[in-house]
């Protein structure tokens, strides 16, 4: 839960520098080298998200996953995705994707059968 915590916050953080101006960082401009393996990463977290969702309520109990959850899914929700130029490390149609398995599994964190 760690590594997908870990590894989504700096996909966040490198849609949120959404250049490679001089101003961006000497991250985003690693990750602008690596976008097909990050996007491929995405993808595999998706999935992983996609499968919390899907066995939130009946597996998972602990709250310390379940608040990590809800606060990524809430923070991919309302991440900025119109690039603020050509050059960006993942795709408007990826972080689409991430906002609509985070919802999912919002409903799922929030669902009556799931009250703590």
């Amino acid at each position: 839960m760690e590594v997908l915590k870990i590894f989504l916050d700096c996909v966040f953080q490198w849609i949120a520098a959404g250049s490679s101006d001089s101003g961006a960082s000497d991250t985003f401009a690693v990750a602008i080298t690596c976008s097909k393996q990050i996007t491929g990463l995405l993808q595999n977290s998706l999935t992983l998200l996609s499968q919390f969702e899907t066995h939130l309520a009946e597996t998972v109990s602990q709250e310390s996953i379940i608040n990590v959850l809800q606060f990524l899914a809430v923070e991919a929700i309302f991440l900025e995705n119109q690039a603020k130029d050509r050059e960006t490390v993942i795709s408007n149609q990826a972080i689409e994707s991430l906002r609509v398995v985070s919802m999912g599994l919002l409903r799922q964190v929030f669902s009556p059968s799931n009250q703590l």
